[in-house]
């Protein structure tokens, strides 16, 4: 299977700093990969992004799977993991039961609140909701693409250059064909639920009306439209109709489907409008930087029908495999060379009393 791992933020402190070049593609505009403040990380301000690009070395066909990746990140962190209410994933909480499980991310101390892009309201102190360190870490960088016609053997995917293209064939593709519907798993026994009831927004600011997250989730019960500039400054993160609405969103519910690794890697998205011959370059723009102690990177390619490409497992199935076919092959052995008859009474010692 192919699969290309670009790595575009890191800490500048770390010893595996970005670099422009890597052995999965390329980065460009590699100082504004990392911001070193949180007013930049909210900007969502297209000057201060960067380019990711992939080029493809083999053919990939059916969907292309986008993927982002944090490392190291501890999802599986016994604190991280019990902060947070389950029931107001599933709709199943009201306003005044206890949230003590939330800690230590209750409340926010000052935010206005946000529809989309648009944000109005005072800045007051508004407890989370859902609350906890699970819901209120939610990846939020952005990633756009757009094709481009560069000749009649290579199809080229840039970002913020045209706002379309044309394949030799004549058809033609744009920002719309990166997909987020289907990332999200499906439960039959914990099913996503918005809250029955509204909350009031003088004491809570929902996850969808957080200025961190408006852009990638939007309020539930509305059709908010996509809203693309042309520099792609304070744009949504959806295209086309938003995957879900409110906590049922699926880039919410692929974040808090915790990770069992330090190493999380979480899709985002799958181009699936044809198959993708090698030499295709896929150019991202990532943008809208949380701060983080580690490194983050952009994933894609496929997967087959026992999932995508995992080398420790592989390691581990092929381990264990060779344990059992040298066991069977001694037990083989001594039965072969030894064998022992069925209810022979002789090897049996009785003890007289």
């Amino acid at each position: 299977m192919s699969v290309y791992r670009v790595v575009y933020d890191g800490p500048s402190s770390a010893t595996a700093v970005v670099e422009s070049e890597q052995s999965g593609g390329t980065v460009v505009h590699v100082s504004k990969c990392h911001l070193a403040s949180p007013h930049d990380a909210n900007s969502f301000s297209g000057s201060k992004t960067c380019f990711v690009t992939i080029t493809l070395q083999r053919d990939i066909a059916g969907d292309t799977l986008v993927f982002y990746e944090l490392s190291p990140f501890y999802q599986n962190h016994r604190r991280y993991m019990t902060s947070q209410l389950p029931q107001q994933y599933m709709g199943g909480w009201q306003a005044g039961d206890t949230t003590t499980a939330c800690d230590p991310v209750l409340t926010s101390p000052d935010s206005l609140l946000c529809n989309g892009t648009v944000c109005y309201g005072a800045n007051v102190s508004r407890q989370h909701y859902p609350c906890g360190l699970v819901a209120n870490t939610m990846f939020n960088d952005i990633f756009w693409y757009v094709l481009t016609f560069a000749s009649a053997q290579v199809v080229t995917w840039q970002l913020c250059r045209l706002h379309n293209g044309t394949l030799p064939s004549g058809q033609q593709l744009y920002p719309t064909d990166l997909l987020h519907t289907g990332i999200a798993r499906t439960f039959q026994s914990y099913n996503f639920a918005n809250p029955s009831g509204k909350l009031d927004l003088d004491s809570f600011l929902p996850i969808w009306h957080n200025p961190n997250y408006s852009r990638i989730i939007p309020p539930p019960g509305t059709s908010l439209p996509p809203q693309i500039t042309s520099d792609y400054t304070n744009s949504t993160a959806w295209t086309t109709s938003a995957p879900g609405t409110g906590v049922e969103n699926e880039f919410f519910r692929v974040w808090v489907n915790l990770a069992a690794g330090n190493v999380v890697r979480k899709p985002y998205g799958r181009i699936g409008v044809r198959d993708l011959p090698a030499g295709t370059t896929l150019t991202f723009a990532p943008f809208m930087k949380a701060l983080l102690a580690g490194t983050k990177a952009i994933v894609v390619g496929e997967v087959a029908w026992f999932g995508s490409e995992n080398v420790a497992l592989g390691v581990v199935f092929l381990v264990v495999g060779s344990l059992c076919l040298v066991a069977t092959v001694v037990f083989a052995y001594k039965a072969i060379r030894n064998p022992r008859r069925l209810g022979d009474v002789t090897t049996l010692k009785w003890k007289l009393h």
